[in-house]
């Protein structure tokens, strides 16, 4: 019994030895690791909490993901680890991404905990989402729910301090976030993205309640449905929506009443008939996309089942062989209202004679505007642009006014092409009568396709245009003129004036 004795003794002393050298070895570590840290020792802690603060915000796009950077800031000594710990901005932000096989273990759901504590009472900005590819299901289905839902259980516990929340998840996944319990007062940007995914395939529908949210911003994508969707509608002055029948945009709109913007992303087969035509009051910006419908004639109806008198930006995205200027007119015609800024992608359109010039005509206090030409009618580009030349000046009272009010106008359009034209658009510089007024047009922005093939010379911009682009700039007007290269798959940008007064041997001090 002595030996045993004396060997516990001599294990004991063996123990307390091995502690006091890793004592010893961490103390060691941490002054090792001061060395890293020459200059914010010499500050107050608050200073220091604020340049992390802009570590995490000014990240690259090809650095560390923000979720991780309070960590790897924490790990360089110990007193950077002090600061970032206490600094609860640093962590008020957070994004949880679930990849294949990497998920949510208990360890996991543990540092999500830790993660939210540290941000003390600050607003959560919270970003969940979940890629399951390639993952071998098999029986293992329910611990894989069961580990998720802990992970849920983790956020629900701070829904109060929810103020911004994104969810990219298959629909089976989201059901128990927030609820009846807990409460999510504080949301003010919601956007959820669901979709189907197997063995998380939406049956039976699901259940989305964000008790007492009202939120401000709203978008929805994927498989979300409307009608079990639990918010506030008061405050909402933001939403975009996408793959939605026409009739729920419609039915979304008009419980929306303080809607200010409103984008809508394709549609799906619905009614033939709708149900109802909705008046909105406050709608000032509609932006309609149907590039990738198949058919685009739906959201055709969905113009013609609002009318909108506050409307003063317009956006419109057409699909492939449709015409959407006849119902944009007839829109505009209906609600009375004055259109400041208008977007229109006709790339894939069917252009009809001069449909456009009657849109125009409709909306004559248009500001801004943005066109995207169809490749089929270029010929129609080339007459929109002398009636801009023909109309630069008119009179006082009117006569021969065409977008009177004009001040910017960016052109995309598919090949090098027109420039005669586009430098004439803001016409001569001769000296105005008294009764003559002139567009007070002033920004010019032209994109064109070109293609560089081997050491082949590409085409430039005739010469008496580029000198006339010239004297433009230098009257004070801006003019961009660029080339975006095909064959780059990166969408190289070129100077084509640049490339122009080069090519010329032009001076770009040239007299006005």
């Amino acid at each position: 019994m002595s030996k045993i004795a004396a060997l516990q003794e001599k294990i004991r002393e063996t123990k307390e030895a091995l502690e006091d050298m890793l004592k010893q070895h961490h103390e060691m570590m941490i002054r090792a690791n001061d060395v890293h840290d020459p200059f914010t020792s010499l500050l107050p802690p608050e200073i220091a909490a604020k340049i992390f603060h802009f570590c995490v915000l000014d990240l690259p796009q090809d650095g560390p993901q923000p979720r991780k950077m309070p960590l790897l800031l924490g790990a360089v000594c110990s007193h950077w680890r002090q600061i970032v710990w206490s600094t609860p901005d640093l962590w008020a932000e957070v994004a949880f991404q679930i990849r294949s096989l990497d998920f949510p273990t208990e360890e996991y759901c543990e540092l999500a905990g830790e993660w939210l504590v540290r941000s003390g009472q600050l607003p959560l900005s919270i970003t969940l989402s979940a890629r399951f590819e390639g993952i071998p299901w098999g029986r293992h289905i329910d611990i894989y729910q069961r580990m998720f839902d802990q992970l849920i259980q983790v956020l629900n516990l701070h829904s109060r301090r929810w103020c911004t929340l994104e969810i990219h998840l298959p629909a089976g996944l989201v059901q128990g976030l927030g609820g009846s319990n807990y409460p999510a007062p504080q949301l003010q940007r919601l956007h959820i993205f669901l979709e189907a995914y197997t063995p998380w395939s939406r049956t039976g529908g699901v259940e989305l309640i964000f008790e007492g949210a009202n939120p401000k911003y709203l978008i929805l994508q994927g498989q979300v449905p409307l009608q079990p969707l639990r918010i506030g509608w008061d405050n909402l002055i933001r939403a975009e929506l996408e793959g939605y029948r026409v009739e729920e945009y419609l039915d979304f709109l008009d419980k929306s009443h303080a809607l200010v913007q409103f984008k809508v992303v394709d549609a799906l087969s619905g009614r033939d008939s709708l149900p109802c035509h909705v008046f909105h009051r406050n709608l000032r910006e509609l932006s309609v996309d149907q590039s990738t419908s198949v058919d685009g004639s739906r959201l055709t109806g969905f113009l013609e089942g609002v009318t909108l008198p506050c409307l003063e930006k317009l956006s419109h995205t057409a699909s492939s062989g449709t015409n959407p200027i006849p119902a944009l007119i007839s829109l505009v015609n209906r609600s009375g209202c004055v259109i400041r800024e208008l977007f229109l992608d006709l790339e894939k359109a069917l252009m009809i004679d001069d449909n456009l010039v009657t849109l125009l005509e409709t909306t004559p206090k248009i500001q801004a505007l943005v066109l995207i030409w169809s490749q089929g009618s270029l010929d129609l580009l080339c007459t929109f642009l002398r009636r801009l030349s023909h109309t630069a000046i008119s009179t006082t009272s009117g006569s021969r006014s065409f977008v009177p009010e004009l001040k910017s106008l960016s052109l995309f359009y598919g090949k090098m092409a027109y420039w005669d034209e586009l430098a004439e658009i803001f016409g001569p510089f001769d000296v105005l009568g008294p009764d003559m007024r002139r567009r007070p047009l002033q920004d010019l922005e032209v994109y064109v396709e070109v293609m560089r093939q081997g050491d082949a010379e590409m085409d430039h911009i005739n010469k008496e245009s580029a000198l006339r682009f010239l004297s433009l700039i230098r009257a004070g007007y801006s003019v961009q003129l660029w080339g975006v290269d095909s064959d780059d798959d990166d969408d190289t940008f070129i100077d084509l004036l640049n490339e122009s007064i080069e090519h010329f041997d032009i001076s770009p001090d040239i007299p006005s």
